[in-house]
C-alpha cells in the first residue's frame, strides 16, 4: 500500500480554457431537465454556445449534442451526416439494453447519464470539449481529506491479499457489512480485468486471457495501479492498466449483454476474452458511476464510483466513456 499522492493546489484539468465557439445541442421535451443541462456545459465551458435544439438545428460545428433517449437513435444518425465530429451524451430514464446497444454500435456515444446527475454532466462535457486535458483520477473528484489507499500488484497472488485489504480498510472507515462486501467484489472484479484481459503482448494478442484460474506474474511495465477513495457520501475504485486496449464497443457491448441476462433470465456468454464476459457488468451493477478513459496503447483507467446513501433499483446510474482519440 502507498500514501495518498500530493494534491495539486489548482488541479490541472479544471483550469479555465480559452473562450471559442464550440455549438452544443441540447435536444429534449423535458423543460426541467433543459436548464441544468445548459448550466452544467456553461459552467465548464464559458465559451460554448449551447441551447435547446432539435434534430434541424445540428450544424458541421457542433461538438456536443446532448439528447433524451427517445430521440437518440435518431439524433446519432443525423449527426453522423451532419456533425460527423460531434460526441453524444444520452440522457437515460433507467439502464436501458437498447442504449447500451446503441453505444456499443456507434463510437460517437460516448455518455449514457441521469439527466440529475450535474457532476457527471459537468464532467462528461468537459472531457468532451477539452479533450487534450489529462483525465482526472478519483482522487481530483474526491473532497480534500479523503481516505486513499494505493496499490500496485505484480501477481495473482498479491491480488487476492489487496481483496482483504480493501475490506478491512472499509470496515476501518465505518462502511457497512453489504458495502465492504460491494467493494471486495468490486476491487476482484477490476483486478482480475487488469490482470487477465488487459496484458497484450507486442503485436496485441492477449497475454493471460485465456485462462482466469491461471497463476500470473507481471512485470513492472505491466503492473497495474488500484486506487481507493472513501469519503463521507461515496466510494470510488481507479483500476489503471498500462495497455489502453479496451474499446467502447466491448465495454458497452459486455453491459448490455449483461444486463439482458440479468433481465430475461438466459445468460449469454462471451468467452472470447477468457472468462464469462459478465465482470464488467457486475462492477456496473454495483455503481452510480462509471468511467472508462482511455489512451490507446497507453493506459485505460476504469473509474467505479458508489454512494453511501443505500441503493435501490430504483437509482439511474452513470456512464462515461472516452478514448483519447476521439477528441
Amino acid at each position: 500500500m502507498s500514501q495518498r499522492p500530493a494534491r495539486a493546489p489548482f488541479p490541472v484539468w479544471r483550469q479555465p480554457i480559452t473562450p471559442r465557439t464550440r455549438s452544443v445541442a441540447v435536444i429534449t421535451p423535458d423543460d426541467a431537465v433543459v436548464g441544468p443541462v445548459c448550466d452544467a456545459v456553461r459552467a465548464v465551458d464559458p465559451g460554448a454556445q449551447v441551447e435547446r435544439a432539435s434534430l434541424d438545428d445540428l450544424v458541421p460545428h457542433t461538438r456536443l449534442v446532448v439528447v433524451d433517449e427517445d430521440a437518440a437513435p435518431a439524433a446519432v444518425a443525423k449527426a453522423a451526416i451532419v456533425a460527423p465530429s460531434a460526441r453524444v451524451i444520452v440522457l437515460w430514464r433507467r439502464a436501458s439494453v437498447k442504449m447500451l446497444t446503441l453505444a456499443s454500435e456507434v463510437p460517437a456515444v460516448v455518455g449514457l447519464l441521469d439527466a440529475h446527475d450535474g457532476p457527471m454532466l459537468m464532467y462528461a462535457a468537459r472531457r468532451v470539449l477539452v479533450p487534450t486535458e489529462p483525465a482526472p483520477t478519483g482522487h481530483d473528484l474526491m473532497p480534500w481529506g479523503s481516505t486513499a489507499v494505493m496499490w500496485r500488484p505484480s501477481s495473482t497472488g498479491q491480488s487476492r491479499k489487496i481483496v482483504q485489504d480493501l475490506e478491512r480498510v472499509a470496515r476501518r472507515t465505518g462502511l457497512t457489512r453489504r458495502s465492504c462486501n460491494t467493494l471486495s467484489l468490486v476491487g476482484h472484479e477490476l483486478l482480475m480485468n487488469a490482470i487477465y484481459d488487459a496484458p497484450v503482448d507486442e503485436h496485441g494478442a492477449p497475454l493471460h486471457a485465456a485462462d482466469r484460474a491461471a497463476d500470473v506474474v507481471l512485470d513492472g511495465q505491466q503492473t497495474p495501479t488500484l486506487a481507493l477513495w472513501i469519503s463521507c457520501d461515496q466510494i470510488s475504485l481507479d483500476a489503471t492498466d498500462p495497455f489502453g486496449k479496451l474499446t467502447s464497443g466491448r465495454f458497452f457491448a459486455s453491459l448490455a449483454r449483461g444486463l439482458n441476462s440479468h433481465r430475461s433470465g438466459v445468460v449469454t456468454l462471451d468467452t472470447s476474452h477468457g472468462g464469462a464476459g459478465l465482470g464488467m457488468f457486475t462492477i456496473f451493477r454495483a455503481a452510480d458511476v462509471l468511467r472508462v478513459e482511455v489512451t490507446p496503447g497507453r493506459s485505460t483507467q476504469v473509474s467505479w464510483t458508489q454512494r453511501r446513501a443505500p441503493k435501490s433499483e430504483a437509482d439511474i446510474p452513470s456512464i462515461f466513456f472516452f478514448s483519447a482519440h476521439q477528441g
